[in-house]
């Protein structure tokens, strides 16, 4: 692991399994942070250091993520590309089957599908109107002194590490 921190042995016990690819070991980090040994400060000085490192490789991963499906996607575009090709070349041979060493290729109708140019000349009978609720106008509302029903205002509380 290339670690932001250097942790003790109990504590780099508990980022790598904070780290697990699994989430089926959660009883175990629970116990392994319930079971740190140490005062109190210096307790959560090491459990922020372990946060921070696992938001590092958290980045790591989402980066890696979309690096990935961004492959996917060109691979994706490669494969329409050669579909594309093959249809558009059967169609110029005027031919609609052929058989191509091990595969039978084939041009088919697809089933129909709805095309709206116009969705102004569409009867009412067919629009759906689903309610939205403005939750930020309620809550300037609200914040405002006006009452409003089955509404209300309500404030946590989150740990914020700095």
């Amino acid at each position: 692991m290339t670690a932001l921190y250097e942790l003790t042995a109990q504590y780099q016990k508990l980022f790598d399994l904070a780290v697990q690819f699994e989430d089926e070991d959660q009883q175990a980090f629970l116990d392994t942070m319930e079971g740190l040994e140490g005062e109190i400060e210096q307790k959560f000085e090491a459990l922020c250091k372990i946060k921070v490192s696992i938001e590092a490789q958290q980045e790591g991963l989402k980066t890696e993520i979309a690096r990935l499906q961004a492959r996917a996607k060109t691979c994706s575009n490669n494969i329409d590309r050669i579909k594309n090709y093959i249809f558009i070349q059967m169609q110029q041979f005027g031919t609609t089957k052929l058989k191509a060493g091990i595969f039978s290729i084939g041009i088919q109708n697809s089933p129909p599908s709805l095309s709206i140019p116009d969705e102004s000349k569409v009867p009412q009978e067919f629009v759906q109107m689903c309610p939205v609720i403005d939750r930020a106008a309620i809550k300037d509302a609200i914040k405002n002194g006006r009452t409003v029903d089955g509404c209300e205002l309500v404030t946590g509380q989150h740990l914020r590490i700095r």
